[in-house]
């Protein structure tokens, strides 16, 4: 069991054992820390018109830092009386994402990682357009920068209200598609498809505490699109926007681009999976889209399985990897098979190579091909 500091503020020495809360308030964004110092500047130069407002608020959790992010938090913040800075022990980005959620007690909450950026004028522009449709939350479109370079995403490109039987028909394309793809239902509300990701939403906080929808835990991996799949499928009304505030920076060093190696991911996937395949029923799937769901979620067993066992961060030898592939290619049933129609992203000719060796018991030639890749890309 993690341990959790309830000082939400020790300030480091300018006001020894001072505790700051926020009371209230219209909007917090929840914002987790791990070795993240250089960062921090960044972030109050990005808020520093926003937090002139006290109906705004900002929430740090530091998760276990090694470097002095904490402490440079509390100094930044000793200012600020809407500013709350929670340090835990590590527990990864789902469990701080919960903590801040814990001590948030504004109107409406958002979420962003510490190396990103939001547009605040856009985001209460956004925050306007949902309080006054009084909505569950607010999806909006979002910018990518990379190399210095701003682009907009272009997934959602107008405003709409979705609720009703076209809200159900999202959330259950979301789930069993991963994004909800473009179709009659999401076009007709100036949607291209719905992104997997939690940090370019506004969410309304009672809403989230009455249908008690939290990070889960029993994975560590696929945090938004889990907390996204409860969102949807509890929602009555959400509203999209293409006012895109957040800018979500492309950092090829960061940890979040990098492959990491998850243990037992086999067993964890499968209960994934399973959490998932549940959900679809209760939804009222008809049996089509649950057979095509299956298949889905087998086609991204092995891709997500294939990137974990390939990842460098692996220090199995071959016959470790090729023995742990080969788990991972079990199949839950034999009329699952795979398919690469219904995935959330286009798939690359190596990928889909890769795949088709693992279903044809290569594991080994897969693990190799993977291996010359990353010698050619050097």
């Amino acid at each position: 069991m993690e341990n959790i500091n309830n000082t939400q503020i020790i300030n480091s020495g300018i006001c020894d054992s001072v505790v700051k809360q926020v009371s209230g308030g219209m909007i917090s964004i929840i914002i987790p820390i791990y070795n993240g110092v250089k960062y921090i500047d960044n972030i109050f130069n990005n808020f520093k018109d926003f937090l002139q407002n006290a109906e705004n608020s900002l929430i740090f959790i530091d998760d276990g830092s090694k470097d002095d992010s904490y402490h440079y938090l509390t100094e930044k913040s000793s200012c600020y009386k809407n500013i709350q800075v929670l340090h835990k022990e590590n527990g990864g980005i789902a469990s701080a994402r919960n903590a801040g959620l814990e001590l948030a007690d504004s109107k409406y909450i958002a979420f962003m990682d510490q190396d990103d950026d939001i547009d605040v004028d856009l985001l209460l522009r956004n925050l306007k357009l949902l309080d006054s449709n009084d909505a569950d939350f607010l999806i909006a479109d979002h910018c990518i920068v990379k190399n210095q370079i701003e682009k907009r995403c272009g997934n959602i490109y107008g405003k709409a209200v979705i609720d009703g039987d076209d809200l159900k028909r999202v959330a259950a394309d979301f789930m069993t598609t991963h994004c909800a793809p473009c179709d009659e239902v999401l076009a007709k509300h100036n949607v291209k498809f719905i992104s997997p990701t939690i940090w370019n939403c506004i969410y309304n906080l009672d809403f989230l505490i009455r249908n008690r929808i939290s990070f889960f835990r029993f994975v560590d991996f696929e945090d938004d699109f889990i907390f996204m799949v409860q969102c949807l499928s509890a929602a009555e009304k959400i509203v999209t926007s293409d006012d895109g505030f957040y800018k979500w920076h492309i950092i090829s060093i960061s940890e979040s681009h990098t492959p990491k190696y998850i243990q037992n991911f086999y067993k964890k996937r499968s209960t994934l999976n399973t959490w998932l395949y549940d959900k679809a029923v209760g939804l009222n799937i008809d049996n089509t889209k649950l057979k095509q769901f299956k298949n889905f979620l087998y086609t991204s067993t092995l891709r997500g399985g294939y990137t974990i066992v390939c990842s460098i961060k692996n220090k199995k030898n071959f016959f470790g990897k090729r023995s742990e592939l080969k788990q991972i290619a079990i199949k839950p049933d034999k009329g699952v098979k795979v398919d690469f129609t219904r995935t959330n992203t286009a798939w690359s000719l190596r990928e889909k190579i890769a795949v088709n060796l693992i279903r044809c018991h290569f594991y080994g030639c897969a693990i190799l091909m993977d291996k010359f890749y990353k010698i050619l890309k050097r």
